[in-house]
C-alpha cells in the first residue's frame, strides 16, 4: 500500500500522554488523528479475544497506525489478525540497537511520541500532533521499511515502542477489532467515572466517557429514593445547562477527550447542577408522563448520573450515589463528600 496522509491515522498510547487510556486486559482506547490535518482526533476503542492486551503497557509505550480510511466511520469494525515484522519479533531492543531499520523505528517513534505527548495535553489547546513531519516519516517507514501494512483497503495495525525491553510479543493479539465510539455497545463495555465538586452549588464532572468529540450526551440525574424512573425534571435558570424541552430531564452536555462539558464550544467543563432547579419527578405510565414526588428542600437526597439512550432508556447507569445537601428553593446546594472518583 502506498503512503496517503489523507487516508492514514495515528493514535499514542503510554507515559501519561493523555491521548489513549488502557481500560482493561482485552479493551483499550486510543485518540487517533489524521496525519493530512483534521482538526479534531476520533476516539475509537479495540476488542480482542485473548486477555492481556499490551501487556507492559503500564512502563511501555505504543501507537496504533490505521491505514486506508478517508473518514472516521471507515474505522468501525476493522479486524486486524497480527502482523509479520520483518525482523524477529521476539527480540530485546537491545539486541536490536545494531539493526539500521531498528535504529530509524526508534528515533522516529521516539520523536512523534514528544509531539503526541505535548499535542494533547489539554482539550481545548490540543494540536493535531499527527500531521507534524515526523509523524509522516514514521507511517511511511512502518509501511515501508518495516513491512507492517499488508495489503490494500482499511487495517489497523499496533506499533510497538522500541523503548520496551521486549519488541512485539505482549503487544499484539492473534485477532482484534476497531469500533468507533459513541453508542449502546461503547457504553455497555466502557464505564466513565465521575465526581462532584461544590462550585456555585454541585457540580457534576465525568470523564472516559465512550463518545467522539462534540457529540451530544442526554444525562439525566436519579434520585436513590424514588425508585422506579427516579428522573428529576428541571427547570434551566440563567447561565445554567440546557435542558431537553420535552420532558425537561434530559441535561444537554458534550464530550470532548472523553469528559463532558456544558457547551458545544467545550469552554465550560463539568455540568453546573446547582444552576438548575428541580420541578419535580419524572413519572411514566403506558398513556401518560406526570410529576409526582418533589425534591426534598432544605434536606439531603442521594443522587446518581444516567447517560439516556433514548425517551428513558439508559445507555448507562452508575453504581455510586453520592449525597447531597438541597436549599429552600430545592436545588443542590453543595455536596457532602467532594472529588471522590466514582463509576
Amino acid at each position: 500500500m502506498s503512503f496517503d496522509a489523507r487516508t492514514t491515522w495515528l493514535g499514542y498510547l503510554g507515559g501519561g500522554g493523555g491521548a489513549a487510556v488502557l481500560v482493561g486486559g482485552g479493551l483499550y482506547q486510543f485518540e487517533v488523528w489524521n496525519l493530512a490535518g483534521k482538526a479534531l482526533p476520533t476516539r475509537v476503542y479495540v476488542t480482542s479475544k485473548k486477555a492481556g492486551l499490551i501487556a507492559h503497557a503500564g512502563a511501555s509505550h505504543a501507537m496504533v497506525l490505521v491505514t486506508g480510511c478517508s473518514s472516521a466511520s471507515d474505522m468501525n469494525n476493522i479486524t486486524s489478525s497480527g502482523i509479520d515484522w520483518e525482523f524477529d519479533v521476539g527480540a530485546s531492543a537491545k539486541g536490536l540497537k545494531g539493526v539500521t531499520k531498528f535504529e530509524k523505528y526508534k528515533k522516529l517513534f521516539e520523536a512523534v511520541e514528544t509531539l503526541a505527548k505535548a499535542g494533547n495535553k489539554y482539550v481545548r489547546e490540543a494540536t493535531n500532533w499527527a500531521g507534524h513531519e515526523a509523524s509522516k516519516r514514521l507511517a511511511q517507514a512502518t509501511m515501508g521499511d518495516l513491512g507492517v501494512v499488508q495489503g490494500s483497503g482499511p487495517q489497523f495495525n499496533i506499533l510497538p515502542s522500541p523503548i520496551a525491553l521486549g519488541i512485539g510479543a505482549g503487544l499484539f493479539y492473534d485477532w482484534q477489532k476497531m469500533h468507533v465510539m459513541g453508542g449502546k455497545q461503547a457504553w455497555s463495555m466502557i464505564s466513565p467515572k465521575w465526581y462532584v465538586t461544590n462550585d456555585n452549588g454541585v457540580k457534576l464532572h465525568m470523564y472516559n466517557v465512550p463518545e467522539n468529540n462534540g457529540a451530544l450526551v442526554k444525562l439525566s440525574i436519579g434520585v436513590t429514593e424514588w425508585g422506579i424512573d427516579p428522573y428529576i425534571r428541571w427547570k434551566s435558570d440563567k447561565g445554567g445547562p440546557s435542558i431537553g424541552h420535552r420532558d425537561r430531564y434530559h441535561i444537554n452536555c458534550y464530550a470532548y477527550g472523553g469528559r463532558l462539558y456544558e457547551t458545544r464550544d467545550a469552554k465550560r467543563p463539568g455540568i453546573s447542577l446547582g444552576k438548575l432547579t428541580p420541578i419535580g419527578e419524572l413519572e411514566t405510565g403506558m398513556l401518560t408522563v406526570g410529576t409526582s414526588k418533589d425534591v426534598a428542600r432544605n434536606s439531603s437526597i442521594k443522587i446518581y448520573p444516567i447517560a439516556i439512550n433514548f425517551g428513558n432508556y439508559p445507555y448507562w447507569t452508575a453504581s455510586d450515589h453520592v449525597k447531597v445537601n438541597t436549599g429552600s428553593d430545592g436545588k443542590l446546594k453543595s455536596a457532602s463528600s467532594v472529588n471522590d472518583i466514582m463509576d
